[in-house]
């Protein structure tokens, strides 16, 4: 018998892998047509959108994809899922930089991710963030 929580590992696991192997179509798979998107580095592909938020699978594949031509593709590790209520957070590591990424998502009922919300954490204010308990 499968375990929610077992779906949601697979699930960003499977979300994960799919990004280190800039498989896009799987990625979009993963994607509700109607995705919410938060991440402060929205502004800097798209400066006039000041609130750092992209709604719909199409403008969010552009977009990761503007982001790959500016910053090259970053590969991530995955070393933290929590889920708490119907939100599941992870921590990622982005292997060229060492910032911590904060991806917290929700799904509907048939396992698609229809709102992600990023934050990045700096090496250097990794000891500001005591609440999530990094272990790398």
């Amino acid at each position: 018998m499968i375990h929610f929580d077992d779906i949601i590992k697979q699930i960003s696991s499977e979300f994960t892998d799919a990004w280190n192997n800039w498989d896009m179509d799987k990625i979009m798979c993963c994607l509700h047509s109607n995705i919410i998107i938060e991440s402060p580095n929205i502004s800097k592909i798209y400066p006039d959108n000041t609130s750092n938020i992209l709604i719909g699978k199409e403008d969010v594949r552009l977009y990761w994809e503007a982001l790959r031509l500016q910053y090259g593709h970053l590969k991530v590790t995955q070393f933290k899922i929590e889920k708490k209520d119907c939100e599941v957070t992870t921590l990622n590591l982005v292997e060229s930089s060492g910032v911590i990424i904060k991806e917290t998502f929700t799904m509907n009922e048939y396992g698609k991710i229809n709102h992600l919300i990023y934050k990045y954490i700096q090496p250097e204010d990794r000891t500001q963030f005591t609440d999530i308990n990094l272990r790398i």
